[in-house]
């Protein structure tokens, strides 16, 4: 079948992923599509984080699936969606080839919508730092569904009722990736995302960059409870006084989530928090003075940031676990799992990337 033109549906939860978006709409010309917005109804900030990165980029229209809190319900809702899709579609589909862009490859929902539009193109683009992590653990394997979310009972009911019989034909059925790391990736899918539109923003406004400046990127792990409030507090305080030997001011920019109980110890503990109102992707486009260093756990800012700023900022990495268990005065359980893994991976083999031992912050001869 010849089809006369493309028509894009796209799938956004977090302002990064519209970010993606923006910049694969821009590289292929698009303006024939529909945007989804996958939100919660109890997360205000996250939410209204949305609704202005996407008046900032142009989206004007967009329509919001609210996601329910409970699974049993969320399964029917999904079911009806796709329904939903499928008729809004019908008048279009015989014309037209449908191409989706899905941000999570670990959602069974959005996995699920490839066994319903077997003739329609799919591509992932990317959810932080798990494109990176997924190519390590399923792409470079010639797999194509999270597997390991299907072992335990839920799991397994689940494989059966978004799958069915199709459950096998879609672990081996690649797709494309839009990806910030397809330069550093082994896969004949991936295209690059280069974030041209920011870069171009950048240039186009002259920023400055200030060298007194440290922005410690917020981490979620206290809030998923992989880390103790104590343990994020005690790493914060070492940086900080790090820093200050220096002559530079440490900033810890919270993220979208970031509890405001935690940002009000770190204060009263002299750590000075930032909260922007955009992702940082978009913030350094927008202010005056961007920091030069920039400190983090693992984050998908690593890659981002640099893409954007290049050489004119420095990325420190630090090993969270084995700071903790060089601390004497810590707990060092903690918990990070495949992404936390895979982060300190990549950092460690990262030529723009400097890991900042536990010996150099704490000034250790």
């Amino acid at each position: 079948m010849t089809y006369k033109s493309k028509f894009n549906l796209y799938f956004a939860s977090t302002p990064v992923q519209l970010i993606c978006i923006n910049e694969l709409r821009r590289k292929d010309c698009s303006e024939n599509f529909k945007l989804f917005f996958f939100l919660r109804k109890n997360s205000f900030y996250a939410n209204s984080q949305m609704y202005l990165t996407a008046e900032l980029l142009g989206f004007k229209k967009y329509k919001i699936y609210w996601i329910p809190k409970t699974r049993f319900i969320r399964f029917f809702n999904e079911m009806l969606f796709i329904f939903n899709l499928k008729l809004s579609l019908k008048s279009i589909i015989d014309n037209q080839k449908i191409h989706f862009v899905i941000f999570d490859f670990r959602s069974t929902f959005l996995q699920s919508l490839r066994r319903y539009f077997i003739r329609s193109k799919f591509t992932l683009i990317d959810d932080g730092f798990y494109t990176y992590v997924a190519q390590q653990n399923y792409f470079k394997n010639d797999i194509y569904l999270p597997i390991k979310n299907f072992q335990s009972i839920s799991g397994k009911i689940a494989k059966f009722l978004y799958f069915g019989g199709h459950y096998e034909r879609l672990k081996k059925s690649p797709f494309n990736l839009f990806t910030i790391y397809a330069d550093e990736i082994n896969n004949k899918k991936a295209q690059m995302n280069n974030l041209n539109y920011l870069k171009e923003k950048i240039i186009i406004k002259k920023r400055k960059f200030d060298q007194n400046k440290v922005y410690f990127i917020g981490t979620g792990m206290v809030e998923r409870n992989v880390a103790t409030l104590e343990q994020e507090l005690g790493l914060l305080k070492k940086l900080n006084l790090f820093w200050q030997k220096k002559g530079k001011k440490l900033y810890y920019i919270a993220k979208r989530r970031t509890s405001l109980e935690k940002l009000k110890v770190f204060q009263e503990n002299g750590i000075s928090t930032i909260r922007y109102d955009l992702p940082l992707e978009l913030v350094v486009t927008e202010i005056d003075d961007i920091p030069v260093y920039f400190c983090t756990l693992g984050s998908t800012l690593q890659k981002s940031l640099y893409l954007i700023l290049g050489n004119n900022i420095k990325f420190f990495y630090i090993d969270f676990d084995d700071f903790l268990k060089k601390s004497p005065e810590m707990q060092s359980n903690s918990y990070l799992g495949d992404v936390g893994f895979s982060a300190a991976f990549y950092a460690k083999n990262s030529p723009n990337i400097r890991v900042l031992t536990y010996e150099e912050i704490i000034d250790k001869d």
